[in-house]
């Protein structure tokens, strides 16, 4: 029974898996590593997937779709042949041909697939691939972000780096920030455009062309505008190794020609230009990070092969961009180790891969000036690393109020009811005075998607819990139940760690060992490592704690010259 990694992309899709040391893209059933990420269905009722369905996507336009991986999660309806499809069933052709495949190929069973989704995918999207994965017949326990995927792939040996992955594919833009230390991948944050790929730059090109022609494209034929479209993608993918490229196509006996060059289309399409840098500043802010401050810009995705979009990238982030040969690829061999981790290889199984939230959970408080419009308070923020436990007070606003209402909500609003309610409950408080007893709200959140909101009320001990699973889940309850028991583990603050608090119970014994100028620098680092500890970010926590200990050492050392290194 094999495991293997699939790269469910918008365009094109591939699959892969880990043997003998290494990854193995596997060839669909023409030979071929892309699989056209398209569905067609013929009037007897005949399902076409991938190459097959691009081509009819010229012929037999009206029942054939392509792109619908842009609305996953959406209420988007396709209709095909009189039938009715949502994005998560088109996808499950897709990801029911690659196992097929995939079972010739390697010809053994496969047990479980794992699906890579854009880094910024919010919960009902990622549900929706899930559910895609159900709906196929497949087991999908575990998505993986493209991004983490692709810098598992792409790092080096050193022992830490931080790369930019500039993930821009047929259909989509996906931007993170992935830090590499020592065994651990960790993303940092994450940005993206899930409307901006490189199908965006064909009905540029073919804008232009009608333009120069005189021809509306609103008014072409249905097949009409898929052949323009499909001459336009090979215009731009000849622009890769060749400065200009001139293209004719013939509508209703006429001969239309078009020249293009790389200038050309940056001058046709200034605003999809603009519009990639808007979600690298995004992550790069929330990172903490400057354009100077990254080891690697890796570009992924065919869309990125665009000399134009490499030039501009470079000019504007004044970095120097080395294309990587793989682009294409990189996804799916990610994802392809990481089968290998998952089947326990010996050779990478010790690499952490960890994911992140990609938006911020949160409840709702008090707006004294609008009270029937809360404010949205932010306990897990956005681009946090998952597993994650975080734990907040909250204050009654009315003396002797008896209860407090309490909704959970996902989203980046400033006001709560603008953000997607995921659920809510009702918690019974003790009387008093305002403010009086604090009300204590822990969030815990995995990488499965799983909420497990805990609401202890300290006055009268009332506790409340919720678990919030994503929709359309195809967990069982005893996996649920599982989940949540492993959980139960990070249901305390960092501080309380044995690990982090002899770091400073080191630094307050040094400080009572010191004077002067060395107490300043002591009574410095404990409050660094105290302001690390109450974000509660636990791959931080790790990276910093590696670096005070390394300082406090050093410290020891200093005052203890003729003593050992504590350890």
């Amino acid at each position: 029974m094999a495991i293997i990694g699939i790269d469910l992309g918008t365009t094109n899709s591939l699959a892969c898996t880990w043997q003998n040391g290494r990854c193995v893209i596997i060839p669909n059933r023409f030979g071929k590593e892309l699989t056209p990420s398209a569905v067609s269905i013929d009037e007897d009722g005949t399902l076409y997937i991938g190459a097959i369905a691009k081509e009819r996507l010229i012929t037999h336009p009206d029942d054939s779709i392509a792109l619908f991986k842009r609305t996953m999660g959406s209420n988007q309806i396709y209709t095909l042949q009189g039938k009715q499809y949502t994005s998560e069933e088109l996808s499950s052709f897709v990801i029911r041909q690659l196992v097929d495949d995939a079972k010739a190929y390697l010809q053994e069973e496969i047990e479980e697939a794992i699906i890579s989704v854009p880094a910024y995918f919010n919960d009902a999207q990622r549900s929706a691939t899930k559910q895609a994965g159900a709906l196929a017949g497949i087991k999908v326990e575990r998505l993986i972000n493209e991004p983490s995927a692709a810098a598992l792939f792409a790092r080096s040996n050193q022992d830490e780096e931080c790369f930019l992955i500039f993930d821009f594919g047929g259909g989509t833009l996906d931007i993170s920030i992935v830090e590499c230390f020592e065994q651990i991948i960790s993303i940092l944050a994450v940005s993206g455009d899930n409307h901006l790929g490189g199908s965006d730059f064909d009905h540029a090109i073919a804008d232009a062309f009608c333009e120069e022609n005189d021809l509306f494209f609103e008014d072409l034929s249905p097949q009409e505008e898929r052949m323009l479209l499909r001459q336009c993608e090979e215009m731009k993918i000849t622009l890769s190794q060749k400065e200009e490229v001139t293209n004719q196509i013939t509508f209703k006996e006429r001969i239309y020609s078009f020249t293009l060059s790389s200038r050309k289309l940056i001058m046709r399409a200034p605003d999809l230009f603009e519009r990639l840098l808007t979600p690298i500043h995004k992550a790069l802010h929330d990172a903490g990070r400057t354009p100077h401050d990254l080891d690697q810009i890796i570009m992924v995705g065919g869309s990125s092969k665009m000399p134009t979009v490499k030039s501009y990238l470079e000019m504007k982030l004044e970095r120097t961009i080395l294309n990587h040969n793989e682009c294409e690829r990189i996804v799916a061999m990610g994802i392809g180790m990481y089968a290998g981790i998952k089947q326990r290889a010996q050779d990478i199984k010790d690499l952490i891969l960890t994911d992140i939230c990609p938006f911020t959970l949160g409840i709702n408080i008090h707006n004294e000036s609008d009270p029937n419009n809360p404010y949205m308070h932010a306990i897990i923020e956005r681009n946090s690393p998952l597993p994650s436990s975080v734990e907040h007070n909250f204050y009654t606003i009315h003396d002797d109020q008896k209860a407090v209402d309490i909704k959970i909500f996902q989203g980046e609003s400033m006001y709560a009811n603008h953000n997607l309610l995921l659920g809510k409950t009702e918690v019974k408080v003790k009387q008093g005075k305002a403010g009086e007893y604090p009300i204590k709200v822990r969030f815990t959140y995995d990488i499965n998607g799983i909420l497990d909101v805990d609401i202890l009320d300290t006055g009268s001990q009332n506790k409340e819990t919720l678990l919030i699973t994503p929709a359309h889940t195809t967990m069982s309850e005893a996996e649920i139940e599982k989940a949540r028991k492993a959980l139960e583990k990070l249901k305390f603050h960092p501080r309380e760690e044995d690990q982090n608090k002899l770091i400073l119970s080191r630094l307050e014994r040094l400080f009572e060992e010191s004077t002067m100028e060395q107490r300043e620098y002591i009574i410095t680092l404990h409050k660094q490592f105290e302001a690390v500890l109450e974000k509660q970010d636990r791959i931080q926590i790790e990276v910093y704690r590696k670096k005070f200990e390394a300082i406090v050492d050093t410290l020891e050392r200093e005052l203890h010259p003729y003593q050992p290194t504590y350890h």
